[in-house]
């Protein structure tokens, strides 16, 4: 496999002060304005606010996922593989979901001591971005079930984790909601000579797909 080339620039200048200063400082005094320590404000201007905080807060998540998906491309690109249980992968998942409490998981796998071949450190790193992923494009303020099933035959054993679609899907912006958390999952099922994958489903469903080659017994 390849080493991925990835601009070094890129770690530093997602620190520095040309953009997460300006991204703090927007943050901190739209609060201020929102709360009416500058002074009162209009039900509009109120609106308006909201929408500037949401997106700060927005590009600031952004730069995280980012920064960190960079510096894992670039500092991660060795793989050693082992055996890794599907219901050891499972518990990492439930840590993962306490720390999101409106998302729930409902797990139907048919075969829990069912085997696949990869590197943990990598598996979990896409565990952990499918979480974010799904965080963030399904509903505010919205509790979402989340289904998770296995498929295991010859050759392969898939993941699939389903959950409610969204308005967001079917805008002109959702690729860049969803592109930091591909970039890293596709490069962590490429290192195990997988595969992601993000589709519809039926019933208003959407779908995460992460196959991987099975165990080497």
């Amino acid at each position: 496999m390849e080493t991925i080339e990835v601009p070094l620039f890129l770690l530093a200048n997602f620190d520095s002060m040309t953009i997460r200063t300006p991204l703090t400082s927007i943050r901190g005094y739209t609060d201020v304005m929102l709360e009416g320590v500058a002074g009162p404000i209009t039900e509009d201007q109120q609106h308006y606010l909201k929408i500037i905080k949401s997106n700060a807060e927005r590009l600031w998540k952004i730069f995280g996922i980012l920064l960190d998906a960079q510096r894992y491309i670039v500092y991660r690109q060795s793989v050693t593989s082992s055996n890794l249980k599907v219901w050891e992968l499972m518990d990492f998942w439930d840590e993962e979901i306490k720390l999101h409490p409106k998302l729930h998981t409902t797990i139907k796998v048919s075969d829990d001591e069912i085997l696949l071949w990869g590197d943990q450190i990598h598996v979990h790193k896409a565990l952990e971005c499918a979480v974010h992923l799904i965080e963030d494009i399904t509903t505010d303020g919205l509790e979402n079930e989340i289904t998770i099933m296995s498929l295991q035959n010859a050759n392969a054993t898939t993941l699939q984790f389903e959950f409610s679609r969204t308005d967001i899907t079917e805008g002109e912006y959702f690729d860049s909601y969803i592109d930091p958390y591909r970039f890293v999952m596709q490069r962590v099922m490429e290192l195990h000579n997988g595969t992601f994958e993000l589709k519809d489903a039926p019933a208003e469903k959407m779908q995460i797909i992460l196959t991987f080659p099975n165990s080497v017994k």
